[in-house]
């Protein structure tokens, strides 16, 4: 066996052996050395990964995730206004309607705390098509091509 591919446990055991052969006081020392090193595999051992609780307080030392739905919420809901005529509501789940738009890339839709309605609920229709089974990831992308759509408008492409 190599020094390198030895633990290092290993190697203090040889070297406090060697000078135990000679002397009790290194003899004393290996058995502590051996004692502390072996309580330290074993502590590195025990140790868990622990994966802190995450919840709508939890940050990223800027926003809690609760300010940060705060804020995509009341986005949406200003971008629903600035076209009413694209956009839809409609109960969906107790306390937690729905408001949504049609692009040319399809629906976009989001769940509003029953809260948010008097923002939108008379200013919206009320009903709209049905889903059209678009997930959370086809939103990302036709929220990007309606950007792209509006940054073309305004420059008269």
């Amino acid at each position: 066996m190599t020094e390198e591919t030895k633990s290092a446990e290993e190697i203090a055991k040889e070297i406090v052996y060697e000078l135990s052969t000679t002397n009790s006081v290194a003899l004393s020392a290996y058995n502590r050395l051996v004692d502390l090193i072996s309580a330290a595999i074993k502590q590195e051992r025990s140790k868990q990964c622990v994966i802190p609780e995450i919840n709508q307080d939890t940050s990223d030392g800027y926003h809690t995730f609760k300010e940060l739905y705060e804020h995509r919420v009341l986005l949406w809901i200003n971008l629903c206004l600035t076209f009413p005529d694209k956009c839809f509501w409609r109960p969906h789940y107790e306390g937690w309607p729905l408001l949504g738009m049609e692009t040319e890339s399809g629906q976009i839709t989001y769940h509003m705390q029953e809260k948010y309605l008097p923002l939108f609920k008379d200013k919206i229709k009320q009903g709209g098509p049905e889903w059209d089974g678009h997930t959370s990831n086809d939103v990302v992308l036709r929220l990007e091509k309606l950007a792209i759509e509006q940054i073309k408008k305004k420059m008269g492409e």
